[in-house]
């Protein structure tokens, strides 16, 4: 570790190093993943996945260099080749024989929830700010790790809104009116037409 103006206790850094470069191999991993199924989609639908998985991989890129800037910051070194990245993942290997699009969105999709939802991460976390000072634990839940896993969390559906009620219509109310009114009106001038005048 090296020296750093950070306040956080040398210990819990250096905790939050091994924490944040696990998070990075992940990353790392899953960054080459998106561009594994980026280069060998195939099929009918090949131009809107190969743009698809081209944007995901520059997203997971910006969250690559956040979490290996975190760990500079905390006076860290970034284990970010891909070496370490294949030797820490704990993404599953991407399969290398698939083509077709369907196939592709599968695993891309298996990749994507394996990384939101990396359990052992969290327990991890969680037992570090259980035993840590309240800046560590508010180091370890800092932006990086709410952004970082929630970005790629399964979407939960959203609840159907209830219908709105009918609202009658003004223009056809207004309408009827004046016809209404018209007709009283030539009522009216036909009973006067036919009465006969005084004398």
């Amino acid at each position: 570790m090296y020296e750093t103006e950070n306040d956080i206790p040398l210990k819990r850094r250096q905790e939050l190093n091994t924490l944040l470069n696990q998070r990075l191999a992940d990353a790392v991993d899953l960054q080459m993943q998106m561009k594994q199924a980026h280069w060998n989609v195939k099929g009918p639908s090949f131009i809107g996945l190969h743009e698809l998985f081209d944007q995901v991989d520059e997203a997971v890129e910006s969250y690559v260099d956040m979490i290996a800037e975190r760990i500079v910051q905390l006076g860290g070194i970034a284990e970010g080749t891909v070496r370490v990245a294949a030797l820490h993942s704990r993404l599953l290997e991407y399969p290398l024989a698939i083509a077709e699009g369907p196939a592709h969105v599968e695993a891309v999709a298996r990749a994507l929830s394996t990384f939101g939802l990396s359990k052992p991460i969290h327990k991890q976390r969680n037992k570090f700010m259980k035993k840590s000072n309240a800046k560590f634990a508010a180091a370890v839940a800092s932006p990086v790790f709410p952004k970082v896993g929630h970005q790629f969390r399964p979407v939960p559906k959203p609840a159907k809104s209830p219908k709105p009620a009918k609202r009658d219509n003004i223009f056809s109310k207004s309408r009827d009116t004046r016809e209404d009114r018209g007709t009283r009106e030539m009522k009216t001038s036909h009973n006067a037409q036919t009465l006969p005048h005084g004398r």
